[in-house]
This record gives structure tokens, sequence and C-alpha cells, in this order.
């Protein structure tokens, strides 16, 4: 899977392609809602319908945060945003958001599939068959169940996604079946390829466990900070990476949040008090998720109005009060990371040694008895005379 963050925005939207807009992304069971991109003004806004479920509007306000989701040429493409105009009007059917300073691409193949194993409700007509989604790709999942349906039968299912989103009502269609063990049939069900929404919210959700896992095979060191202070979070995440980590930075929870679904961080710094959302609401959303059950997560800045022990419960490692320095808190994250790297001058030093071990050494020529070269030459004079 290729990762690319493109700075080129008008390159990659296209004018009537559906896309998801999710008003709240910090939830993973977080409404979807339906639109599509109807125009923009290049650096300064996308105009797009205004989002609607089961064809009625979304309850969205002026200045809210959202992030945007499609999929465009079988790569999924993702950015936040915030909304600019908002009216209930519903001569009014357009909302325009802000423009993005760049858009995150993921591509991989389109049969990839991910494990579920998740409970999962068949609706056929009235009658209601359970199972288990054992996997799951773009365009459909691996069921099982204790009774068999027969190919070509049609109907709906609901199921969670590892991710924690929520698949509602999926139009399928039965390709495959056999007989498994103890009783139990496995079957293939195909996704209608028209709703768009279930093919979104599966394909984000395929991107973020094979990023993870991608990133986590690769490198167990990736940082993130989450500050909306700017300046301080930079010199944050400058200490961090002289502890030899590759370090991220986001400017508030949302794009924060974009990352880690994104699959490439492994240990979280956020500060509270965030403007958008205090640090307990953000911990308790990311414990919420089981993709984050091994994400090594700090607070700094204090624990606010919340207890250390609500932090603590909510999946924090350690709360820094206010008064620990950005110095302090690299290095208590470092000290606190049994997978810790080395830092860069460290890692050179030792391989400066190593190189060094292997040189060849001047051989000096010995000299018997403890004594010294010119011991010798008298020797050798001696012998001569004789």
């Amino acid at each position: 899977m290729n990762v690319t963050d493109v700075q080129d925005t008008e390159s990659v939207l296209a004018v009537g392609s559906p896309a998801v807009f999710r008003s709240d992304p910090l939830r993973a069971t977080g409404p979807r809602y339906s639109t599509a991109f109807r125009g923009w003004r290049k650096a300064n806004y996308i105009l797009i319908d205004k989002p609607t479920i089961l064809g009625r509007n979304a309850a969205i306000r002026e200045g809210q945060d959202c992030l945007v989701q499609y999929v465009r040429d079988g790569t999924v493409c993702s950015f936040p945003s915030t909304v600019f105009d908002w009216t209930t009007r519903s001569h009014n059917a357009y909302c325009r958001i802000a423009w993005p300073e760049s858009v995150r691409m993921e591509s991989f193949r389109k049969h990839e599939r991910v494990s579920a194993d998740s409970p999962c409700q068949v609706y056929l007509g009235d009658a209601l068959l359970e199972g288990v989604v054992l996997d799951v790709s773009i365009g459909g999942c691996r069921c099982v169940a204790s009774e068999p349906l027969p190919l070509g039968t049609t109907g709906e299912i609901t199921f969670t996604l590892p991710d924690g989103s929520l698949v509602e009502r999926a139009w399928f269609t039965v390709r495959n079946v056999r007989e498994g063990a103890g009783a139990m049939w496995s079957m293939g069900l195909e996704f209608d390829p028209s709703q768009f929404l279930v093919q979104n919210t599966v394909a984000f959700c395929v991107m973020s466990v094979l990023g993870r896992a991608r990133t986590d095979a690769v490198t167990s060191h990736r940082v993130l900070v989450i500050d909306d202070n700017p300046e301080m979070g930079e010199i944050l995440c400058q200490q961090l990476r002289r502890k030899g980590y590759d370090v991220f930075s986001a400017n508030g929870p949302i794009d924060g949040f974009h990352r880690l679904y994104s699959g490439s961080v492994q240990i979280l710094l956020l500060r509270q008090g965030l403007r958008a959302m205090d640090g307990l609401t953000a911990c308790r959303a990311i414990q919420a998720s089981s993709m984050f059950q091994s994400l090594a997560l700090y607070v700094y800045g204090g624990a606010g109005d919340c207890t250390n022990e609500e932090l603590r419960e909510a999946g924090v490692r350690t709360c820094f009060p206010p008064s620990t320095s950005p110095p302090e808190i690299a290095d208590a994250v470092y000290a606190g990371d049994s997978q810790a790297p080395r830092p860069v001058l460290e890692a050179i030093k030792s391989v400066d040694e190593a190189i060094d071990k292997r040189r060849p050494r001047k051989r000096t020529p010995a000299t018997p008895n403890g004594k010294g070269m010119r011991s010798r030459l008298e020797q050798n004079r001696g012998r001569r005379r004789g």
C-alpha cells in the first residue's frame, strides 16, 4: 500500500464525484453523511452538496470541524476541513468547506482482505440469520453461519468493522458457499457496488488496518504530537526528534485523529485543554477503538478539570503537570519506551566505534624479556662480534 500527501488538491478533485462527510470523526461510530463535490475556488473553499442521511440534511453548524473521505480511481482519499457556511433553507442545496492544504491518498489492492471476526445479522426479508463475519474487503465479506444460503440469494447484512465503525444493512449477493467445520457454513458475500457509503466505510477501515500493520512492520518509533499551539508543539517535536523518534504533529484533534486512523503512530502526546476538545474526551474516544490498544498515550499541560485517575482509566500512561518542560517530557517518554530508538549522536558514535574496531592495527615489534629496542640492538651487535 502506497501513502502520499498530495499538495496539489485540485488534481485529486472531480466535480460530481460522491464523498462521505463525517461531522464527528473523533468517534469511529460517529455519523457519516452522503455528499458530492460541486466545485471549488482554489486555495479558498470547496463547494459540496449539503450532507444528508436518509434524505434529511445533517445537523451541522458553521465553524464545525469535519473529515471528508472519498474513493478516486481505486485510491482512498481524505482530508480534514471546516464548515464555512451553513443554512437550513431548503432552496440552498450547497455548503462551503475550507480548502485543505493537502489530501491524503492511500492505494491498495482492490480485493485486499482484513480480519474482522465480528458478529453479524443477515436480513432475508422477514427472516433473520445470525453469524460471524470472518474477513472483509471493499468488494464483500466472508461470513459463517449455521445455515447455508443458496447461490444468488440477496439480502442485507449488519456488522462492526475492526476500527469500530458500523456497516448497517449493506446489500449483498451470495457468490459461493462451502461447508465448514462444526456444522457451520462459509459463504462469500458480494456487496452491491451502488452503495457508495458502504464502500467508503469499508475502504477506510481496510486502509487503516493495513496501514497500521505496514507501519508496525517497518518501525515502532513514530510519535504524534497534538497541540493547537504550533510553537509549543514544535518545541516538543524537536526534543523528541533528538531522541531518535520519527515525529509528526497536528494542530487539532480532527487532523490528529485523521493521522491516527491512517495507522502511522505508536506513541501519542496530547495537550490537555485543546480548544476543540478536552483531553479526557479525546482519550476516551481513542480507548474506545480496538485499533489503539497498544498505543502509548501521554497527556501534558496538566489534568485540567479532570483527575489523574480519570485519565489513567482512559488509557493515559502519564499526565505531565504544566511545569514539566519539553525536554523533561521527551526524557520521560524515552525512558518509558521499551523499544526506544537510540539518539542519533549515540548511534553514530557506536557505528564509529564498530568501524574503529575493524581497522587493522599497526604491528609493533615485540621486545624480548621486556627490554626496549636499544637492548635488542646491543644483543645483535654482540652476535656479530662473536
